[in-house]
């Protein structure tokens, strides 16, 4: 019995070793995270620093009270510090995550909100039809 279970630690040892080299690679690439948390704080530990226009804290999703952010697609943006910006240039892959709550968009006529890439390889962000669709072109 002592043989087998020490052939079965073996055997998860590589994956789980695996898993925590990829999470490190990911912490370590981490360029900004809000959370939005009833503040726009830069929670990846580089201190970026932002600029937050007319904007107001609302309830998530699940209704928890100031933990999204309110933007009118008008007047109310966030804007990152150039020195965050430097770190995004288009020949290096990066993810971009977020959460969008688009509430009052008629499935007849869908919307389409574009934006242009840059010569950063910033992304063309297409919303049709209540679905958001990130493309990044880099």
């Amino acid at each position: 019995m002592r043989r087998f279970s020490v052939v079965i630690m073996f055997m998860f040892l590589p994956v789980f070793i695996n898993i925590c080299r990829s999470q490190t690679q990911l912490d370590n690439a981490l360029v900004l995270y809000y959370s939005m948390n009833d503040t726009v704080y830069d929670e990846s530990g580089h201190g970026n620093f932002k600029y937050i226009t007319k904007s107001e804290f609302v309830p998530n999703y699940f209704g928890v009270p100031s933990s999204a952010l309110y933007l009118d697609g008008d007047s109310n943006y966030i804007r990152v510090s150039n020195r965050t910006l430097s770190h995004f240039n288009k020949n290096r892959k990066m993810t971009i995550s977020f959460w969008v709550n688009i509430p009052k968009l008629n499935d007849d006529n869908p919307h389409v909100i574009y934006s242009d890439a840059n010569d950063y390889g910033w992304p063309k962000i297409l919303i049709v039809k209540k679905s958001l669709r990130l493309v990044l072109e880099m």
